[in-house]
């Protein structure tokens, strides 16, 4: 669950560098403090089309989900993806210190931690915010 900016920043930092688009992401955040985040795992569901990539750790955001097919999604992932491998992996590397810090200076980094930000507080959410 998250409670603090700096878990929110670093969800913003490995999506993005996962190349994963800044909806998602606001989309993740949010399941993951309302306590959504795992509700798929613990019902028994069938697969269906609103899981489009379903097994591969990746949940798009219901807009994304419903415009575009599963391989618009895949190519667009692969193609804004900062790490070397492809999506979807059999296994994710850390992310380098040098990536990260080049990650700071992206605009799109801040804009998404900020949109993600909102939406936590919109949803009257707590959180502390530990980023000087």
């Amino acid at each position: 669950m998250i409670q603090t900016t700096t878990q929110v920043l670093n969800n913003v930092l490995y999506g993005i560098s996962f190349g994963y688009s800044s909806c998602c992401i606001e989309y993740f955040h949010l399941r993951q403090v309302n306590g959504d985040m795992f509700e798929e795992f613990h019902k028994p569901q069938p697969k269906s089309a609103n899981r489009k990539l379903d097994g591969t750790g990746f949940i798009a955001c219901p807009q994304c989900e419903s415009n575009f097919s599963k391989e618009e999604i895949i190519d667009s992932i692969n193609e804004n993806r900062y790490v070397a491998n492809t999506f979807p992996s059999k296994g994710v590397t850390e992310m380098e210190y040098e990536l990260r810090q080049h990650l700071l200076t992206e605009d799109i980094v801040w804009y998404t931690f900020n949109k993600s930000v909102s939406t936590i507080e919109e949803n009257n959410i707590e959180l502390i915010n530990d980023i000087d």
